[in-house]
């Protein structure tokens, strides 16, 4: 003799099952990026497997990007070495070992961040072929050694 659940009880069950599918499907269909807004992008190019456009969170480490863009085994880290990921920056160039990155502005071909030898000095820049026309040919002479992460401001000779 088998025992029937009575209208009520079924009814129950019924819109139990239903609830629990639609907290399924909410938690499924749920984006995790309301959880974690993305606060900026940077565009990481260089010694990475992976280079192109990221968007982070402010709490996104330096491991986190490591992490998400793969680093080929010749990748520099020393340049980029206990330095916080800078919200402003758009680009992030991890050099190879070897070389080093500085940042043009002024008088170049290229605006931005750039790829030069480790021991390049101001006046190799035209050499490698970074500077306009319009570079100033005095400050081109000059033989100081450029830094790490350095911004070179390269004048023109049209400025007074």
């Amino acid at each position: 003799m088998s025992k029937e659940l009575p209208l009520r009880e079924c009814l129950f069950v019924f819109f139990l099952l239903v609830l629990i599918a639609f907290l399924c499907f909410l938690s499924l269909a749920h984006d995790s990026s309301d959880v974690y807004p993305c606060s900026f992008q940077i565009e990481v190019q260089g010694a990475v497997i992976r280079p192109g456009m990221y968007s982070f969170s402010e709490k996104t480490t330096l491991a986190d990007l490591c992490e998400l863009v793969g680093l080929q085994e010749n990748a520099n880290l020393t340049s980029i070495k206990n330095k916080i990921i800078d919200h402003s920056q758009k680009e992030l160039v991890i050099p190879i070992k070897g070389q080093k990155v500085i940042y043009l502005k002024g008088a170049v071909k290229k605006i931005g961040p750039c790829l030069i030898p480790e021991e390049s000095r101001i006046k190799d820049l035209k050499d490698i072929g970074l500077l306009s026309k319009e570079a100033d040919n005095r400050w081109t002479k000059r033989k100081r050694l450029l830094k790490n992460q350095e911004e070179v401001i390269v004048p023109s000779t049209n400025q007074k």
